[in-house]
């Protein structure tokens, strides 16, 4: 047994008390380094255990009874003796490397989760795409006389007979995205093999039959109850050509072969192999999911993103990919469109909660002072006025670390202070905006947080129209709410400049562009085409005009684009495009307390 100088591939074993232990290999030192950073680099702080009791919850997690004792006994008498047998020499990593020419991006996660989260037969072999890009698969396909190439832009006529079909020439030249292959039964657009790039179904799996049409998963998605009849039966008779082609390619394929019901091995070509075990994660737990831009200091734990992303990596057992599969399907049949989608993790954070599987953290105070209640859909909320600029300077008072931790950062806009403009809406980046959040909570002890889309929506309810004119956006782009050089803006942008002249730029409010919408409460929305507002998740900015993405504002009379589709650059202000960029904040009300001051 060996190991590729090259090879680093991240495997992870989460831990019942949130410590990650990181997988480097399966032998006994090895396991022993992992101990080690489990106890370290990789620890929770609220809890610690010993050595001995880290390389035992390994030894178990990977199928060994008997501790760690018994773990390396086993490897010796058995475990090397076994992989010697089944010609495991030489750990690398035999799934596709990622690249233009790349057929299939599997990941080891993907393939465990199918292996022992599925609850199917475990398959002899997997299609993993290496060594394979489409070149190999036409020529594949040319070798065969059931199948011909086609082009995207030239379908045979209507009766065509299969034998009538003249086949085009593969060049590498034209993106393969342009060709077809061609069967009796159907055809296979190259741009559409992402589509069964899944182990849900079988069409990577196995060789020894074709799979069934119930075996056939198509990750295409389709607004409405169900992808059409016809549509289906085309997909399925692609992803049965596919299977055909894979098939009959020499490479590309793993040999699956299971040691214990925890641990499997992954065999390549010429003795190269890699293993996967149940439980485990692609890498170790990222905690901050916003570093660099904030620190560990800067972001709440009850944060509804970084919570999510901790009970998913700790506390979800089961196949993620198919529940990911899921959530899609739901979103879409419940009239979800393109332009208002949210975002992968919203989607499946938002199924998790409808079956009870994951609950968010809940935190109420009651009304404080600063806040007004608000019906929010769902929860009654507290919510604040736009924070203001004197608001925010004193956040900076109190917080010179965090200054200087920013001016330490590259492409990150500034807060500039602006003296007249000191009591109206502070203009700051997302990252701002969180810790300012945490720094309220910490202060304040006040759950507080961004709105959410829908409870924005609701809080500004009755002030938008439900749809605009190009004129409409014309008349709005056309009164600027800012007063600015004359060479700050060219066509709603800002010409290119080094960061140093770009910041000394000012963007002084427009007094008598301001306009005000009274909200939900006697709040108070600031409605113009050049002002957003701060929303979860990272990066949603929100229009206080047109009531959509602040991002593609300029767009408003055509396509109405959710924030959380759209998103802004989180580190951005809003100057670049002459826009300016607040927030105010909200927590959950305790209707039930009788404080309420």
């Amino acid at each position: 047994m060996s190991k590729d100088k090259t090879h680093k591939i991240e495997k992870s074993l989460p831990f019942d008390r949130y410590h990650v232990a990181p997988i480097g290999d399966i032998t006994p030192e090895a396991l022993k380094q992992s101990a080690k950073l489990a106890r370290t680099k990789f620890r929770d702080d609220e809890k610690r255990f010993s050595h001995n009791t880290a390389l035992n919850y390994i030894a178990k997690s990977l199928g060994f009874g008997g501790g760690f004792g018994g773990y390396s006994s086993e490897f010796t008498k058995n475990l090397s003796v076994f992989m010697q047998s089944h010609g495991l020499i030489t750990r690398r990593d035999v799934l596709s490397v990622p690249s233009f020419d790349a057929v299939l991006r599997l990941s080891y996660r993907k393939i465990a989760d199918r292996l022992f989260e599925s609850g199917l037969p475990v398959p002899k072999r997997i299609f993993t795409g290496n060594g394979v890009d489409y070149g190999s698969l036409v020529a594949a396909a040319t070798t065969r006389e059931d199948m011909k190439i086609g082009m995207l832009w030239q379908h045979p006529p209507a009766n065509t007979s299969f034998e009538d079909i003249r086949s085009a020439q593969f060049n590498t030249s034209t993106p393969p995205h342009n060709y077809t292959l061609i069967t009796r039964e159907g055809e296979l657009r190259f741009g559409e093999i992402s589509y069964f790039q899944n182990l849900i179904g079988n069409q990577l799996c196995d060789t020894e039959s074709c799979p069934e049409n119930n075996e056939i998963i198509s990750k295409m998605y389709w607004q409405g109850e169900a992808i059409p009849v016809d549509e289906s039966r085309r997909l399925v008779e692609a992803g049965k050509i596919l299977w055909s082609v894979l098939s009959s390619s020499k490479t590309g394929w793993v040999e699956v072969i299971p040691y214990n019901e925890r641990l499997v091995f992954l065999k390549g070509d010429n003795g190269s192999y890699e293993f996967v075990f149940k439980g485990m994660r692609d890498q170790a737990i990222k905690r901050n999911i916003y570093a660099p831009y904030l620190r560990s200091k800067d972001i709440s734990t009850s944060d509804a993103a970084s919570h999510f992303q901790q009970w998913l990596y700790f506390n979800y057992s089961g196949w993620l990919e198919t529940d990911r599969h899921i959530a899609e399907q739901d979103f879409y049949k419940a009239g979800g469109a393109i332009l208002a989608y949210p975002g992968q993790e919203a989607i499946l954070m938002n199924r998790f909660i409808r079956t009870g599987l994951y609950t968010p953290e809940e935190r109420k105070a009651p009304l404080r002072d600063g806040f007004k209640i608000v019906d929010g859909g769902e929860l009654k909320l507290c919510v604040s006025e736009l924070v203001t600029n004197r608001q925010f300077a004193g956040f900076i008072r109190f917080n010179p670390d965090y200054a200087e931790h920013k001016r330490g950062l590259p492409d990150v806009d500034p807060w500039l202070s602006i003296d007249a403009d000191m009591d109206l809406p502070a203009a700051v980046t997302w990252y701002d905006a969180m810790a300012y959040t945490r720094w309220i909570k910490r202060t304040k002890k006040l759950p507080v947080r961004l709105l959410n889309e829908k409870e924005y929506l609701a809080l500004g309810r009755g002030l938008g129209n439900e749809s605009n004119t190009q004129e409409d956006v014309e008349t709005a782009l056309n009164e600027p709410l800012c007063s600015a050089p004359q060479d700050m803006v060219v066509n709603g942008q800002a010409p290119l400049k080094s960061t140093e002249e770009f910041d000394r730029l000012g963007l002084r409010y427009n007094q008598e562009a301001i306009r005000w919408g009274e909200a939900k409460a006697g709040l108070k929305i600031l409605q113009s085409a050049w002002f957003g507002e701060w929303l979860q998740p990272e990066g949603a900015a929100i229009n206080g005009l047109f009531f959509c993405s602040q991002y593609d504002v300029f767009s408003a009379a055509h396509n109405h684009i959710s924030a959380e589709r759209g998103r802004f650059a989180p580190t951005s202000n809003g100057k670049y495009k002459s826009m300016k960029i607040g927030f105010r904040l909200a927590y959950e009300a305790d209707m039930d307390d009788c404080r309420f001051n």
